[in-house]
């Protein structure tokens, strides 16, 4: 009896702990996914101001 009391008390724990870390994986990829959109977000109006500054460069000179 011990032992099958053991084994479920494993079991619950090792569920548990799964439920956990698909619960961090979750909001993991949410954080990067964020800082990506982020990212591109910044890149994009980097890429938008140096092609102003390079359209206002070509025509001076």
């Amino acid at each position: 009896m011990d032992q099958r009391m053991n084994e479920e008390v494993k079991v619950a724990v090792q569920i548990q702990s799964d439920c956990f870390c698909d619960e961090a994986q979750r909001e993991n990829d949410e954080f990067l996914k964020t800082a990506d959109e982020n990212m591109q977000k910044i890149i994009k109006k980097q890429v938008k101001e140096f092609r102003k500054d390079f359209e206002r460069i070509s025509k001076g000179v």
